[in-house]
């Protein structure tokens, strides 16, 4: 056997060797050998049984695998600590648990594969969620494997430097000129590592992460999919481990999840086809990665700190920058391989034209990172907007914690914890970042909003003594001060005077006057958006996996243009004062302060992201309706009291309209629009409304893998809500034509 290339002599030997005794029966003339790949890091050829009688041989095709590659050999430094022993072993290990095809023998220089009918993974592939979910299960078994090969974490950035090191310009030069492109091309290259390797350097530890036996080399043509379903019924089979070694788990996620991104073509040139997955998508994976990786019970889950889902997400997004950089070095070392200029046009167009993306897809992924984790972005914040006294702290003088990575937005706390914090005056302030999990910016829910909105909307509450000073904004969110303080809960509704402090606040931020849309909400298209995005069988999974009867969800069956409808008939005639509502007053977002305001008062409104102009009788009904649920710790929530009764809403009503009459911001009609009476009837039309939205809020929400990632305890307190909010809005639906009807 030459060292470039296998003949049939040696392919039949191999047969004969490895594969079969009907292989012995075969001349050379009943064969073919043909290359399947020259790759990089090696070369694979499939010998074939073209016989008369190979529909006779059960392994008529099998593959030929040599060590060395063209531009990885075995003496590169990503394969330092590595043999051909090793690799044969991951391979033979690999194919034990059912991960791969099967190891038929070894020989020197090379191994013989089983062939298994399969293509690459490709765009139909993955348009099926499922494919993408049995290869993150593939990958968290082959994290598994226990082989005997180096517990030492390869160290992608060392690999990176001496990529980077290489770096001849002059030879990428001619790849430019040949194709006739600009020089802007390789500015990326251009730029020292040192500084970005530094940054990574500073925060590996603090990510960290499980140390696992990583693949290493995550690329789609190393993703195949087979023709026919394995012994786990699944069809994703992982391929070529020359590049396997321990490293953090977050390296070989965060590259399948960029290397997602690109669809390679049979010429091996490549293309942008999606995005980097959104939030949603990455969260769905990590769930079924840890899923799968408690199953297999290789070490002590720990899934209150390293193996949450927030952990691994974190590790994902700072991993990624890892993963870049070794592609970085990767580009400024290639054009130094005559093999690599040997590439046809549109080969190395593909290439070239990736090296700007690849600049623009490591500091997107370094903002991000920033913005969301680092203590040095927490403590810049300090700096800059809340006092001197940060001035003098360092990364280890603070926490930074998640308070709440809520539906529309999340909400961390930095909080200074040096020996000196007792004298500084804001030791503890809020960091705000837009978007969230259920609800993002472009939700039509938010039409017509935006983060300068919800920052003016923030800042008139706070100049108005109402809510949290704003203490700074910046691109994505926002810095606030924090309040001691607690949820309203029912010990402290209890005493009559918290709820009336409640609605005196209401009809002061009523009353705010604000530069945003004059335009009313339209509560029913949102409602009618949402229930038309409405998919049965996404909430059934939540009904099976909580083994709940499907009456539960009658009521979101039902459709909605009747109600809306009838709704519609008596809009005009209810009506009421447009003012900007709140939008949002459950318990979560109603804060109760541990001392006194400058009203002496200490019920807090918090979180404005959904206020907009609308009737007031929707605040009111939504607050009302709000007050009969209490909320716990773990998100869950239980019915504890029942609509209030006429003489309680009497009370609330005549609290709002005395505190609104003394705002004294439009002509008060007390005989009219502005009397007892009317906001009662407002009140008791607008919870329809609501009512609406929140049927919409529940067909839509199981669409959302996040929502399916929650609590049992969670979800089940959802689910039996649903009937519940369809007695509520039939009850409510029947008071209204019993009382109001015939008059309007």
């Amino acid at each position: 056997m030459s060292g470039i290339d296998i003949d049939k002599a040696r392919a039949l030997d191999l047969g004969i060797t490895f594969v079969g005794d009907e292989w012995k029966c075969l001349q050379e003339d009943d064969i073919t050998v043909s290359i399947l790949s020259g790759g990089f890091s090696g070369r694979l050829y499939i010998v074939e049984d073209v016989s008369n009688s190979s529909n006779k041989n059960p392994n008529k095709k099998f593959l030929v695998r040599l060590y060395g590659g063209k531009l990885i050999d075995k003496d590169d430094v990503c394969k330092a600590g590595k043999c051909e022993t090793s690799e044969g072993i991951v391979f033979f290990a690999n194919a034990m648990k059912g991960l791969g095809p099967k190891l038929l023998g070894v020989f020197d220089g090379g191994r013989v594969e089983e062939f298994v009918p399969s293509h690459r993974i490709n765009e139909v592939d993955l348009s099926d969620e499922n494919t993408e979910r049995e290869l993150i299960r593939k990958l968290a078994r082959f994290h598994a494997l226990q082989v005997p090969v180096s517990k030492k974490k390869r160290d992608l950035l060392y690999i990176s430097a001496t990529y980077q090191d290489e770096y001849i310009r002059e030879n990428i030069l001619k790849i430019i000129n040949r194709l006739d492109l600009s020089c802007d091309c390789i500015e990326y290259l251009d730029e020292d590592y040192e500084d970005e390797h530094s940054f990574l350097r500073s925060f590996e530890a603090k990510v960290g992460g499980r140390l696992v036996f990583c693949h290493g080399d995550l690329n789609r043509n190393n993703i195949l999919y087979r023709d026919t379903p394995d012994q786990f019924n699944e069809r994703v089979m992982l391929i070529d481990y020359e590049l396997a070694a321990t490293d953090y788990r977050g390296t070989d996620l965060s590259l399948w999840l960029m290397n997602r991104m690109f669809s390679l073509n049979e010429d091996g040139s490549f293309q942008q086809v999606t995005d980097w997955p959104d939030i949603n998508h990455r969260r769905m994976l990590v769930t079924e990665y840890l899923n799968e990786t408690r199953k297999l019970n290789y070490f002590e889950f720990d899934e209150n700190g390293i193996d949450t889902v927030d952990h691994v997400l974190m590790e994902i997004d700072f991993f990624t920058m890892y993963g870049m950089q070794l592609v970085k070095g990767f580009f400024k070392r290639m054009a130094n391989n005559e093999f690599f200029h040997q590439q046809s046009d549109v080969l190395l167009r593909s290439w070239i034209s990736f090296i700007p993306s690849s600049g623009k897809i490591y500091a997107q992924h370094k903002k991000y990172f920033i913005e969301n984790y680092s203590k040095a972005r927490a403590l810049d914040l300090g700096i800059t907007f809340v006092g001197d006294e940060w001035k003098c702290l360092q990364e280890d003088d603070i926490t930074v914690n998640i308070l709440s990575g809520g539906f529309s937005g999340r909400l961390y706390i930095v909080e200074d914890v040096s020996s000196t914090s007792n004298k500084n005056p804001n030791k503890k302030f809020l960091v705000r970042l837009y978007g969230g999990k259920l609800i993002d910016k472009d939700d039509v829910c938010k039409a017509g909003k935006c983060e300068t909105s919800e920052g003016i909307v923030f800042f008139a509450n706070a100049m108005k003594g109402l809510g949290p000073k704003l203490l700074g904004v910046f691109d994505g969110g926002r810095v606030e001060e924090f309040v001691p303080s607690h949820r309203i809960n029912e010990v402290d509704l209890s005493d009559e005077n918290t709820e009336r402090e409640l609605i005196r606040k209401l009809a002061r931020f009523h009353a705010l006057q604000v530069p945003v849309s004059k335009k009313k909400r339209d509560l029913l298209y949102i409602s009618a958006t949402y229930q038309d995005e409405y998919v049965r069988e996404n909430i059934l999974k939540i009904t099976d996996r909580l083994d709940l009867s499907y009456d539960y969800i009658e009521y979101l069956d039902e459709d909605y243009e009747d109600e809306h409808s009838f709704l519609r008939s008596f809009e005009a005639k209810v009506g009421g004062r447009l003012v900007l509502c709140h939008g949002d007053l459950n318990r979560n977002n109603i804060l109760y302060r541990d001392t006194p305001d400058q009203f002496n008062e200490r019920v807090m409104l918090i979180d404005y992201e959904l206020a907009a102009t609308d009737y007031r009788g929707t605040d009111l009904g939504l607050w009302m309706m709000n007050r009969m649920f209490s909320m716990n710790e773990d998100g869950s929530f239980e019915q504890v009291t029942d609509w209030p009764d006429i003489n309680h809403r009497r009370m609330l009503v005549t609290e709002y309209l005395n505190e609104t009459r003394k705002l004294n911001y439009f002509e008060f009609d007390e005989n009219g629009i502005d009397s007892i009476d009317h906001v009662l009837m407002e009140i008791d039309f607008f919870v329809m409304y609501c009512m609406q939205l929140i049927k919409g809020f529940f067909k839509r929400m199981p669409n959302n893998e996040f929502f399916h990632q929650q609590s049992d305890v969670l979800l089940r307190s959802w689910i039996s809500f649903i009937p519940s909010s369809g007695k509520i809005y039939a009850q409510h639906k029947k008071y209204f034509i019993e009382n109001y009807s015939k008059v309007l």
